[in-house]
């Protein structure tokens, strides 16, 4: 009894320390495989973020891309609205002093003391141009606002001039088509003033405001309407001329061959003759006479 006894036990244990070996291999297996499974497992979402992150970068550069481009494209937009604006701006200022020609009314000034002042020699031009056209005939404050008119105009060629040497674009067709819009504004004055007061203003400033014939030219329509050396042109087709390049404006424009109504001044009188429209046949001057 005591050897079945003493056989059960020494299995008994023998069973316990195989147990005891098995469960250290499990455990020593997990604790050796299981960190590479789990790198191995980490490392794929790493790749794939790398390549995620590599999509995103690329689809990032055409997104920038395409921003600068319509930035780009906006930027110059706004300059032509910007330019557009500008001579808006400068047409608008135009419309405003002729509006201030238009009204001729005269501010009351208070009087100022009289002081001992030294005065420019450009000063003392400039009120001598204005004191002239007082002279010729032109209210004060009509005087005043005309020479303010003719110095912006003069400034405004200045900053022209200036901006397209500075930009490059000096003698090209946009300098001369902003020059050009100058000039149709100064021609403008005329309208706003009318024929009598445009033409103590030409008087007035030392312009010529009269066409003289000088000669006429054999067998041509001039000689046949009965247009005879000295006569001074006073209008054409209705229209009053005072430069010979109002002459020429005027036999160039409308229908040819056309009659028209001659006006000219002749001892004093004026004197009507029709001819056809187109070149009169005469050889003219200007001079500056008093109104």
């Amino acid at each position: 009894m005591e050897s079945t006894r003493h056989n059960k036990g020494k299995i008994a244990r023998q069973v316990v320390f195989s147990l005891i070996v098995l469960l250290s291999g499990l455990f020593l297996g997990m604790y050796v495989i299981g960190p590479v499974f789990r790198s191995d497992q980490e490392s794929m979402p790493e790749e794939k973020l790398k390549l995620n992150h590599s999509d995103s970068n690329v689809g990032k550069i055409e997104d920038y891309g395409s921003l600068l481009k319509s930035l780009q494209e906006s930027l110059s937009q706004e300059e032509r609205q910007r330019h557009k604006l500008q001579k808006r701006v400068a047409e608008l200022e135009r419309k405003l002093k002729k509006l201030q020609l238009i009204t001729k009314t005269i501010e009351d000034e208070e009087p100022v003391p009289e002081k001992e002042t030294e005065v420019s020699e450009e000063a003392e031009e400039e009120l001598d141009r204005e004191t002239r056209l007082v002279a010729a005939g032109l209210e004060p404050q009509q005087a005043k606002t005309i020479m303010q008119f003719l110095a912006d105009i003069e400034m405004e060629r200045l900053y022209l001039h200036d901006q397209a040497t500075r930009e490059g674009w000096l003698g090209t067709p946009r300098y001369r088509q902003e020059n050009m819009i100058l000039n149709e504004s100064e021609e403008d004055l005329r309208l706003e003033l009318g024929d009598a007061d445009y033409d103590r203003y030409l008087y007035g400033t030392g312009q010529p405001n009269r066409v003289i014939i000088q000669s006429v030219i054999e067998g041509s329509p001039a000689q046949e309407a009965g247009i005879q050396s000295q006569d001074i042109v006073y209008s054409y087709a209705g229209n009053r001329l005072y430069t010979i390049r109002d002459l020429v404006t005027a036999t160039t424009e409308g229908v040819a061959n056309e009659s028209v109504l001659l006006e000219v001044i002749r001892n004093g009188n004026i004197h009507e003759f029709y001819l056809p429209r187109g070149p009169l046949g005469v050889r003219v001057t200007s001079e500056s006479h008093k109104p």
